[in-house]
């Protein structure tokens, strides 16, 4: 059976209906749903350190939005602030020891 690509007016206004979530609910729901894939211990608290280190520099680059409300841009611009300010540690590597 071939797969609808389109979806009906009913369930467009399901969509419509439906409650718009907080940062903090959809931040909730997330941690649900990759709870529910799966995924390690060590990737949540990942996923917890790259929102509170997001939430620490956003304002250093003068974006005062919710993760909800950036766009593509303030991404872009947090990313290249962190590349200015991480220092990735350089391996030396010594040959003959």
């Amino acid at each position: 059976m071939k797969r609808k690509t389109t979806l009906t007016n009913e369930q467009i206004e399901l969509i419509n209906q439906g409650n718009e979530l907080t940062g903090e609910e959809a931040w909730e729901e997330f941690l649900t749903a990759k709870e529910m894939l799966g995924v390690t211990t060590n990737t949540m608290k990942h996923y917890e350190t790259v929102r509170r280190v997001t939430y620490r520099d956003l304002p250093v680059i003068d974006i005062e939005k919710e993760l909800l409300e950036l766009n593509r841009k303030d991404i872009e611009s947090l990313i290249l602030y962190w590349k200015t300010v991480v220092k990735i540690p350089t391996i030396i590597v010594v040959s003959g020891c």
